[in-house]
């Protein structure tokens, strides 16, 4: 369980879906690592124990050269962390049959690793073990899924 409620200023709004999803991207980005992780996405996120405690935990996106904390001042209890990887040749429609039992946070990328925008598909939690993403042109990519 993480409590966060201390925004950074001028950070950038965190969508609902994240917020909502906060439990699960905390337990598969959680790190005390500086350096972690080696290879960064535009886009991507962390959870950065500062000092390795549990007391200064913060919020972090990677913004392409930097990390950038959006929000701090949470405090940790982590439960393991399920995570499951998938890839997609070209469709309209992908079908991710996740079998988590939960309604996971989903990040989608294109072929060459990019973090795609959420404003670019649709996002459907069909129940707690399938989504499905439509696209507006065929698509080919992975997923990330959280839960």
């Amino acid at each position: 369980m993480f409590n966060f409620s201390i925004p950074v200023a001028d950070a950038p709004v965190l969508a609902d879906e994240v917020r909502n999803n906060f439990e699960a991207l905390a337990r598969a980005f959680y790190t005390t690592d500086t350096n972690y992780p080696e290879t960064k996405r535009k886009g991507m996120p962390r959870i950065f124990d500062n000092g390795g405690t549990g007391t200064d935990v913060l919020l972090q996106w990677w913004d392409g050269s930097a990390w950038v904390t959006i929000l701090r001042g949470i405090q940790k209890s982590i439960a393991t962390p399920t995570r499951v990887d998938m890839s997609f040749a070209s469709a309209l429609t992908w079908t991710l049959n996740h079998y988590m039992g939960v309604y996971p946070l989903v990040q989608v990328y294109d072929a060459a690793g990019n973090l795609i925008n959420a404003t670019n598909y649709t996002l459907q939690h069909v129940n707690n073990d399938r989504v499905v993403i439509t696209f507006s042109a065929p698509t080919a990519g992975s997923a990330i899924l959280i839960g």
